[in-house]
């Protein structure tokens, strides 16, 4: 069986703004029960709290069980 490797770079609260902005609005909530009218209400908190979140598992190696979607 052949062995795949992703290569994850950080993240940024500039990126994180971008992505929260691209949303569309009109959308349902996801999986998370979290709609985007909300998500985008809290885009300047997010962006500065996320990328820390993101960026320590990807330098862990380690991602949050509760955060995985089947």
């Amino acid at each position: 069986m052949p062995s795949e490797f992703y290569f994850l770079s950080p993240t940024t609260p500039e990126e994180m703004l971008t992505l929260i902005n691209r949303l569309d609005s009109k959308k349902s909530c996801g999986h998370d029960d979290i709609l985007v009218h909300t998500l985008k209400l809290s885009k300047y908190l997010l962006a500065l709290l996320l990328p820390n979140v993101i960026n320590e598992s990807i330098y862990d190696g380690v991602f949050p069980d509760n955060l995985k979607h089947r």
